[in-house]
């Protein structure tokens, strides 16, 4: 029996499946039920509720089918187009599994016998190079787990490193920000002392003028110290000289009063 999706169900999987409440094609998920089922060998059947009247060369003629075999071999054609596909890159193998369920279903052993060898081999060579994909890409995939599992482990480290490196650049830009503060405390500090140094400097040197100022009057003084001590040195003599003139006229007159005792005057 065929669903009206085109899926091949035998009599005893459609009565069984289909007798269920809400049925759907167990291939594509559609809604389906017994009594829209269609029978693909009505005479078939009716032959064997007949007490199998017919002969075994007429059962093989009823069930070889040419309508039912080429609607398998197409369902055949259609499990190799789709693992050929699924091959390129350009089907999922999940829509291949189901295409070749289908095949598989709609092949019983009375076709068996009349569908085509290289169909069937075909199939068989393709889903072997689909095997052999799926267990490279399986391989590839564990690779990549692994690749991906020591990639996050490297992250976690480089995210443990930057949050380091984080950590210590706010300590940095903390440490900069303390320094660029003294920075400027220290700058201050010389700019007023670079004032104050100006300031001093002009004291010094107006200091310089009055020294300048003083010392020449102090040569002045001293010069002119010289010049009165050198004034006082002649009077000195002067007076020496006078003194010795005194003391020589008072010791004339003395020898004169013992030699004349006489009372006149005496002319010096």
């Amino acid at each position: 029996m065929t669903t009206l999706c085109g899926h091949i169900y035998c009599l005893d999987c459609a009565t069984f499946h289909f007798s269920r409440e809400q049925p759907s094609c167990a291939v594509c998920r559609k809604p389906q039920s017994l009594d829209q089922m269609i029978r693909l060998y009505p005479d078939w059947e009716d032959g064997n509720t007949q007490g199998c009247s017919r002969s075994t060369g007429e059962d093989e003629s009823v069930s070889s089918s040419p309508v039912s075999v080429r609607s398998i071999e197409r369902a055949g054609e259609e499990a190799v187009d789709s693992i050929k596909q699924a091959l390129a890159g350009r089907q999922q193998p999940q829509d291949v599994f189901i295409t070749c369920n289908t095949f598989v279903n709609s092949v019983t052993d009375r076709e068996r016998r009349h569908i085509n060898t290289k169909l069937l081999g075909e199939v068989s060579f393709q889903l072997n190079l689909l095997s052999t994909k799926i267990q490279d890409d399986a391989d590839r995939l564990r690779r990549m787990r692994s690749t991906a599992q020591s990639a996050r482990a490297n992250e976690a480290h480089l995210n443990q490193e930057v949050q380091k490196q984080k950590t210590e650049v706010d300590s940095l830009k903390k440490e900069k920000g303390r320094l660029e503060s003294r920075i400027l405390h220290q700058e201050d500090r010389i700019a007023l002392l670079e004032h104050q140094c100006a300031l001093s400097t002009e004291d010094a040197g107006r200091q310089r003028v009055k020294a300048g100022k003083a010392v020449a009057e102090l040569e002045d003084v001293r010069q002119e110290c010289e010049e009165w001590k050198q004034a006082a040195v002649k009077a000195k003599k002067k007076y020496h000289v006078l003194k010795n003139k005194i003391e020589e006229t008072k010791r004339a007159a003395r020898r004169s009063r013992a030699h004349d005792a006489s009372d006149d005057l005496i002319v010096i």
